[in-house]
C-alpha cells in the first residue's frame, strides 16, 4: 500500500511521523528531496536510532519532532540548526546532550520527558 507523505503546499512542513515502513534510507532520501524552505519536520514514532544527516542542511528548520524513537544520543551537528525553536525528543533513550546544544540560541521549547538524561552542573566550590 503506497501512502502519500503529507507535505504542505509551500513545502514548509513534512510529517513522516508514525510511518514504520520507511527505513533510514527512505527518510534520508525524503530529506534530500525537501526544499530548504522546510520549517517543521515530524520524525516521531519511526523506530529511529539515529538522526539522518540530511536534516542538518535544512537551514530554515524551526521545529524538530523526534519523540517516541530509539535515540540514545543527539549528534553534535544538532547545533548547526541555528533557527531551531522547538526540539521534541520525548520518549527516547537519551542519556546525555551534546555540548553543541548550547549553540541553539533561538530554542524556546525543549522536551525530554521520559528520557534517561543525566545532567550534571559544574559548580565551583
Amino acid at each position: 500500500m503506497n501512502q502519500e507523505i503529507p507535505v504542505d503546499s509551500r513545502n514548509t512542513v513534512l510529517d513522516l511521523g508514525g510511518r514504520f515502513h520507511l527505513n533510514f534510507g527512505h527518510v534520508k532520501t525524503m530529506l534530500d528531496l525537501c526544499t530548504k524552505n522546510l520549517r517543521i519536520l515530524y520524525l516521531d514514532r519511526m523506530d529511529l536510532d539515529a538522526l539522518p544527516l540530511g536534516l542538518f542542511r535544512l537551514e530554515f528548520l524551526e521545529e524538530l519532532h523526534v519523540q517516541g524513537n530509539k535515540l540514545s544520543a543527539l549528534p553534535d551537528d544538532i547545533g548547526l540548526i541555528n533557527g531551531l525553536r522547538v526540539l521534541n525528543c520525548a520518549r527516547n533513550r537519551l542519556t546525555k546532550l551534546p555540548d553543541s546544544i548550547s549553540l541553539l540560541t533561538d530554542l524556546e521549547s525543549i522536551d525530554f520527558v521520559r528520557a534517561s538524561l543525566r545532567i550534571f552542573v559544574n559548580c565551583a566550590i
